[in-house]
């Protein structure tokens, strides 16, 4: 892979895509907020960045919706679909960025599978790319350690996430 194609790819990440999920798979039953930090590195190129990652999420224990930011920023809804199970749709802001999620609890695990699409403007030219990736978190109460692979156009990327999620209110 080339130096160009890396970079491009990591500038995609942390521009337009949350690199770390850092959410539970049931939608939230109130508001609050996350505050979390991720670790990348291509071992092609042996780029690598850490990005905070800063989310606020509202729900009813059905539906969630939240605007999230590692650096982009990006809005989401979250339904669930039956016991343990749900999906996020993500829309970059402001754009054009597209992604879906289907997400699983595990218990103390969510397990998350991602595929995302969306417009990068670097060196002078406009691409389009495909990303997916996978990531299973592992829940300490509100704490959150992850660890997820991202793979598009451009190669692969582990990445390594620690998050605090902050309920502030719940409908309960």
């Amino acid at each position: 892979m080339k130096w160009g194609g890396a970079a491009a790819l990591l500038l995609f990440l942390s521009a337009c895509a949350p690199v770390a999920t850092m959410m539970p798979a049931r939608p939230a039953d109130g508001a609050g907020g996350t505050l979390a930090l991720s670790f990348l590195w291509n071992q092609t190129t042996g780029a690598s960045a850490a990005l905070p990652y800063l989310g606020i999420y509202w729900g009813d224990g059905e539906k969630e919706f939240g605007l999230v930011g590692q650096v982009g920023t990006g809005a989401y809804a979250k339904f669930r679909l039956a016991d343990g199970f749900s999906v996020r749709a993500s829309v970059g802001l402001p754009g054009p960025w597209y992604e879906g999620a289907l997400l699983y609890d595990g218990g103390p695990f969510t397990l998350a599978g991602r595929i995302g699409y969306g417009r990068v403007y670097w060196n002078g030219r406009t691409s389009y790319l495909w990303l997916g990736g996978g990531s299973v978190t592992y829940w300490y109460g509100n704490l959150g350690l992850e660890a997820s692979v991202l793979v598009g156009e451009g190669g692969w990327i582990p990445a390594f996430s620690v998050g605090y999620r902050m309920p502030l209110s719940s409908k309960k």
